[in-house]
Order: C-alpha cells, then structure tokens, then sequence
C-alpha cells in the first residue's frame, strides 16, 4: 500500500513520484506522530510528518524541491476515501479547509498545495501546532474520523527544520 511514513508494516505515501522507488529514514517518534525524510532514486528528497495508527492516517509530506506539499489521509477501509468527492478537514472548532479535486488513492485521499499557496500552508501548520484534534469531513459534513495532535507541535517542529535542511 501507498502511505508516507512506514511504522513497522505500514508505509505511509504522497508524491507525484508515488511507482518510484525511495529510502525512509524515521527521524523522529512522539506518541502516534512521526517524522521521515525520504530520498527518491531519482535525486529528490521529501520530510514528512503523520499521526498513525494501524487502520487510520493523517499525513504531511513537502517537498521543496520540487515546490509541493500534500495533506492527506489513509484509512485501511478504502471504500471511505473512495466514496468521497472532496477533501475536507478542520483543527478543532476553525473553519474547515477543503479542495473539490482531492486525489483518490490506494485508501488516501490528499490535495496538493503550490508553492504559491503557502501562507494557506502556514495557516495550517499553526492551527495544527495549537490545536488538540483534527476532524476529517464527508461531503456532506458529517465527521469521518478525529485525530488527536498530541505529539504534533514537536512534529511539525521536526518536520520544518528537516524541509529547511534538505
């Protein structure tokens, strides 16, 4: 399956370069968040952070490289993700951030953002650092999963200095 961090059996994915092969390096572990950087074999390099369990993920992979960053989820039960038209989430009681073209694969669901949208990106980062749940959304709003953010504030924290020194 395709994920983007592994923890003992699971892999946790997003790329563009998903068919491509790539060496993990776990960097960092805090209670169900982990940290990995990945070097593609065609030169590139990603960090990504996630909360994990065995049946359900909420993932973050940037790469800066090549000028991307993906939000996703993964869930062992892939018929909820392939249900879905959109992609929708929120950090506790903010307004929710969604996109209506989400990629649907292998059990996840992700958006891309561009470089050119990283004050949106900032914006989430923060409310993830201060924030205690993050609530997955179907399309007509009723809440798939919660995550719990223990653990991501030193995550994210990881997560930026590994994309500043890639």
């Amino acid at each position: 399956m395709i994920r983007i961090i592994i923890t003992i059996s699971l892999l946790f994915i997003l790329t563009p370069s998903f068919a491509e092969n790539y060496e993990e390096e776990i960097i960092y572990t805090d209670g169900a968040w982990k940290v990995a950087i990945w070097e593609f074999d065609e030169g590139s390099s990603s960090c990504a952070a996630g909360y994990i369990e065995d049946e359900k993920e909420f993932f973050i992979e940037i790469n800066s490289e090549e000028e991307y960053s993906i939000f996703g989820f993964w869930y062992d039960d892939t018929t909820i993700n392939s249900k879905l038209k959109s992609l929708k989430f929120s950090i506790d009681e903010n307004e929710s951030w969604y996109t209506k073209t989400p990629t649907i694969e292998d059990g996840s669901i992700y958006f891309y953002f561009k470089d050119s949208d990283q004050n949106k990106l900032d914006i989430i980062i923060q409310q993830i650092k201060t924030g205690i749940k993050i609530y997955h959304w179907s399309d007509d709003n009723q809440l798939i999963e919660e995550f719990d953010l223990f653990g991501a504030v030193s995550s994210i924290e990881i997560l930026e200095n590994c994309v500043q020194n890639l």
